[in-house]
């Protein structure tokens, strides 16, 4: 009677590598006006993301130009270095302009009589702040603006001054007229948000061989 032999063979695949994943916010009037960027010993910093004002709100031209700037930093003082550090005055360029505030904002449209509306909008439309057309000359009276969030942001919301910008851009029309300074409370200061990775050296790619199994 023939033997059979059964011959199994597996061939495992083990690929390791440490990541750590950390963020920083860079903000425009830090006191210190830098931030450190360090990773653990023998380990190398590598850029995973770059957020520059609040998604919800984003102005493409101006993060292109924001990103850009930053990004470029990264990568000649960062990238592969075990650590570097961003000195904020060099990250954020004139060209490079203040983003806009997700806003929460209480206002009302009156004629003969009043009613409240809260509506979300970004500073640098406003378009959500507006009286519906009819009959009547409906008009925008502000009551009240909040920032969305501050979390994790560079500063907190003026609402005073925020209120009075919004007063002078809102009140008695039918729609605001956007703020095109963007120098009012209206807007964030200058900050971004970077993610960062510390990578570790790449482990070898190993091959651990099972050997065949025989009946006994």
């Amino acid at each position: 009677m023939a033997k059979l032999w059964i011959h199994s063979v597996w061939e495992i695949l083990f690929f390791i590598q440490a990541i750590e994943s950390l963020t920083i916010t860079l903000c425009e009037n830090s006191e210190l006006g830098y931030k450190n960027v360090t990773c653990p010993k023998d380990e190398t910093l590598s850029l995973k993301a770059l957020t520059y004002g609040e998604s919800s709100c984003q102005d493409t031209n101006n993060s292109n130009i924001c990103h850009s700037t930053i990004n470029a930093y990264f990568q000649t003082h960062c990238l592969g270095q075990n650590s570097c550090i961003l000195q904020v005055d060099k990250l954020f360029k004139k060209d490079c302009q203040r983003p806009p505030r997700r806003l929460k904002v209480n206002f009302k449209c009156f004629f003969f009589w009043l009613f409240d509306r809260y509506v979300y909008t970004c500073a640098n439309s406003l378009v959500e702040v507006n009286c519906p057309p009819s009959n009547y000359k409906e008009a925008i009276l502000i009551e009240n603006v909040k920032s969305y969030s501050d979390d994790s942001r560079c500063g907190s919301i003026d609402t005073l001054s925020a209120k009075r910008r919004l007063v002078a851009l809102c009140n008695d029309k039918r729609r605001c007229v956007p703020d095109a300074t963007r120098q009012s409370s209206l807007f964030h200061e200058r900050y971004a948000m970077l993610s960062y990775l510390c990578k570790g050296p790449t482990a070898p790619l190993t091959t651990e061989r099972i050997q065949p199994i025989s009946p006994g």
